[in-house]
């Protein structure tokens, strides 16, 4: 291990780490799938209204 890493030697650390870092991804990804498909229904309500 690196001694500036220290820390993430452990295994504790480096599993939340990951799950930190795989929740990340994922929110993101909710996040870019709901801006589409918002988007996406937003203009369907839109043609339904008209």
């Amino acid at each position: 291990c690196s001694s500036w890493s220290h820390i993430l030697c452990f295994p504790r650390t480096k599993r939340v780490l990951n799950t930190l870092f795989y929740f990340f991804s994922f929110f993101a990804f909710l996040d870019k799938l709901t801006r589409e498909f918002g988007t996406f229904s937003n203009r369907h309500n839109f043609n339904l209204i008209n």
